[in-house]
């Protein structure tokens, strides 16, 4: 199966592989498509290819149910949907094809020009040139305070959607939260969310000007704690094709700014358990998370 997207549309096609004089040929069997409205306009182009498999897999149900599928696209699509932390929505869809045979391959050269013009017609053009030359934004916060830690981090695209988190952070009681921890947090929150919508780019904008000289290598982290943060910081890179941090004063951290404090008044319950360790990327599991919308 082969997917492609548009601004307003994804769609589908369902081919089957035949042997004919000695070489193999794709067949077109169904295309399905569907025009995109509400919230679904503002997915990223990575969500908007896998929408198009879930399309497919509920209109042409009888097909995947009969059959193994082996959906091909130049999309990660295979690391999206197997991500334990992505979006609820993605851990919905991913949910749902697990009743079903979907493998993910990558698309290398299409046997059938048929399907060549297919994807050339429906791929977005302003799609792949926003892919290709501009970089989603991480605005990152957090606030200490006597009553709690919170955290949040804004994912905003190129066309300037938001997506919003907000978590507060319970670590247990040999463990000392300080500013620059809080803001370590705050900053992983946001890659590890990168991370799984699956970009390959970003820009992380942070008031904190302790992370930033860190990561710019303008300083030296030297506390034991700081140094893990920032190890941990630098094992995220291997997912992106790189990102660059700056730091802009709190007075100018305003798409943060309105969420301030938002995670710290999140009501723990009484299940809840306390950090082993301090770092979100290794514990983000035992705090409970709000996606704001």
């Amino acid at each position: 199966m082969y997917t492609s997207t548009s601004q307003k549309a994804v769609s589908a096609a369902l081919v089957v592989e035949r042997e004919n004089d000695g070489t193999r040929k794709q067949l077109p069997v169904y295309f399905v498509s569907e025009a995109l409205a509400g919230s679904k306009l503002h997915y990223s182009e990575l969500e908007k290819i896998a929408y198009a498999v879930i399309m497919a897999s509920r209109q042409l149900r009888h097909y995947f149910e009969a059959h193994k599928i082996i959906a091909f696209s130049n999309q990660p699509l295979h690391d999206l949907l197997h991500n334990r932390e992505a979006s609820p929505r993605i851990a919905k869809w991913s949910s749902e094809l697990s009743e079903l045979v979907v493998d993910f391959k990558k698309r290398t050269a299409i046997k059938s020009q048929l399907l060549a013009d297919f994807i050339v017609d429906w791929t977005s053009h302003e799609a792949r040139e926003e892919e290709l030359t501009e970089s989603w934004t991480i605005h990152c916060d957090g606030s200490w305070q006597n009553e709690g830690v919170g955290i949040e981090a804004i994912l905003k695209s190129p066309s300037r959607e938001k997506i919003r988190y907000a978590t507060r952070l319970t670590f247990g009681t040999s463990i000392i939260s300080t500013n620059n921890t809080t803001e370590y947090e705050a900053l992983l929150l946001g890659l590890r969310k990168m991370k799984a919508l699956g970009h390959q780019n970003c820009i992380i904008k942070t008031d904190s000007k302790v992370i930033t000289d860190h990561i710019e290598k303008e300083s030296e982290a030297k506390k034991p704690k700081l140094i893990e943060y920032l190890e941990a910081v630098k094992a995220m890179e291997k997912h992106f094709e790189g990102f660059t941090i700056t730091h802009i004063p709190r007075a100018q951290n305003d798409e943060a700014d309105p969420l301030n404090g938002v995670g710290v008044i999140l009501h723990s319950t009484p299940d809840w358990r306390p950090f082993s360790r301090p770092l979100l990327w290794l514990q983000l599991w035992s705090c409970r998370e709000r996606i704001l919308q």
